[in-house]
């Protein structure tokens, strides 16, 4: 499947604040695999700008997540200008979700590039291996880390050549419990850190070699 050339939480003018989605504006779960998501405007939603849950070799590339090609700052999730919340959905303090793309439980061989992600309620890209999904064949829940078989881990995706910046959270990317080996590189932003600054290998994750914001 093929999502392109959408325009979600906004109007053919690019107008408006209030015409946001409640929930995420793109969310692939629970096997939804093999589809490329690109060259969408995803801004003003409730929760996260794109959700990966349980869904593998997806591709997720020169999409605007948070902000409009023009740089005018809209977030997801509640981001807020002089202390005004950007989105009517969510007006109160930092909830789940706000993240612009959010890899969760089970996603693995997902490729992140080229996004422009700003402006959006926490972190820039957050991926978590924290959340609870499913039971795998002998009856352990997917995400307990007391479970030795439970596959709960986000393995083997590629976060490339995005621009980060603008982001309400301390970090552009944050990696968090039993996310294995993710490639990240070629990245900018201007969040401090984004996981550690300069060129460091953290629990398997790689952060090298920034570009200019742009």
């Amino acid at each position: 499947m093929h999502i392109v050339g959408n325009w979600i939480g906004l109007n053919a003018l690019a107008t408006g604040t209030a015409l946001g989605n409640g929930e995420d504006g793109i969310n692939l779960e629970d096997h939804v695999n093999n589809n490329h998501v690109y060259q969408n405007i995803i801004v003003n939603n409730g929760s996260d700008g794109v959700v990966i849950w349980a869904a593998e070799e997806n591709f997720i590339y020169d999409n605007w997540i948070g902000v409009l090609p023009d740089g005018t700052p809209m977030g997801n999730g509640t981001f807020k200008i002089d202390g005004t919340s950007r989105n009517p959905y969510n007006t109160g303090a930092l909830s789940k979700g706000n993240y612009g793309i959010h890899v969760l439980s089970g996603s693995d061989d997902n490729v992140i590039e080229r996004n422009h992600i700003a402006y959006n309620g926490q972190y820039g890209i957050y991926l978590s291996a924290e959340t609870s999904y499913s039971t795998d064949e002998d009856g352990g829940v997917v995400g307990d880390p007391e479970d030795e078989s439970a596959r709960c881990a986000n393995q083997r995706n590629l976060i490339s050549q995005n621009w980060i910046y603008g982001n309400q959270a301390y970090q552009g990317i944050r990696n968090r419990n039993g996310t294995n080996p993710c490639a990240l590189l070629q990245n900018a932003w201007d969040a401090s850190p984004p996981i550690l600054s300069g060129s460091n290998n953290t629990n398997t994750n790689l952060v090298t070699l920034t570009l200019p914001q742009k």
